[in-house]
């Protein structure tokens, strides 16, 4: 939707509104701020996928730097330990920096953590074990919000599911590094007092102005519950 084009006006959508995505009729605009973060992520290359993320290491470093909060990173960043600060902190915002994949199966989608991957409802039953009353999550890997008929939005669906108020994913493959320094801008705008889906909608015009494809930056999605 973001990517939409008017040639009468010569405008993209993202460029006139904020746009997010609702489960239900309504809405309203989020009001919180960035605060209390879990952050974990791993830019090691598995089995299931061989390429490593580099761009990981100075997404997970300068989040904690803006926001502060606990990072989980590659070797230490497993479903037990994820699981445990979920359920012994209060948290209210979740960042995960991973790898994913959407598949046609439930049971082939999977989100993948420094040492094993999740599957679909694995990662739904850690996201329900949680203490704290979690604002937002994002999922800033790849496809993380790609569903089929079995799985609703995919694994950001999963956050919407586990009753999460606002879940940031991605439809299609985001670059590592370039994923970094977006994601970094998006809470910087959120931090500054702007809601989410204004800072996403800044996030995505600051990209365009520097006249990046649509695919570089319309991709990021907000969905509310």
């Amino acid at each position: 939707m973001a990517a939409l084009f008017d040639p009468k006006r010569q405008q993209f959508l993202i460029e006139r509104f904020a746009i997010s995505y609702s489960l239900g009729l309504g809405g309203s605009v989020s009001t919180e701020r960035p605060e209390s973060p879990l952050i974990a992520g791993t830019s090691q290359p598995s089995p299931s996928f061989p390429n490593p993320l580099p761009g990981v290491l100075q997404e997970t470093q300068q989040l904690q730097a803006l926001l502060g909060g606990t990072k989980l990173l590659n070797d230490s960043f497993t479903p037990e330990t994820l699981s445990k600060q979920l359920k012994n902190k209060d948290y209210k915002l979740l960042h995960l920096a991973s790898h994913g994949k959407f598949a046609g199966l439930v049971e082939e989608t999977i989100v993948q953590t420094g040492q094993k991957a999740l599957s679909l409802s694995e990662f739904e039953q850690l996201l329900r074990s949680r203490q704290s009353p979690l604002i937002h999550l994002t999922l800033s890997a790849c496809e993380t919000a790609t569903g089929n008929r079995y799985a609703i939005l995919g694994l950001a669906g999963m956050g919407i599911r586990a009753g999460i108020p606002t879940v940031m994913g991605t439809l299609w493959f985001a670059a590592d590094l370039e994923t970094a320094d977006f994601v970094l801008n998006f809470y910087r705008v959120w931090q500054g007092g702007a809601s989410r889906e204004q800072a996403l909608r800044e996030s995505q015009v600051a990209r365009l102005a520097r006249q990046e494809h649509p695919a570089n930056w319309s991709n990021f999605v907000l969905l509310q519950n």
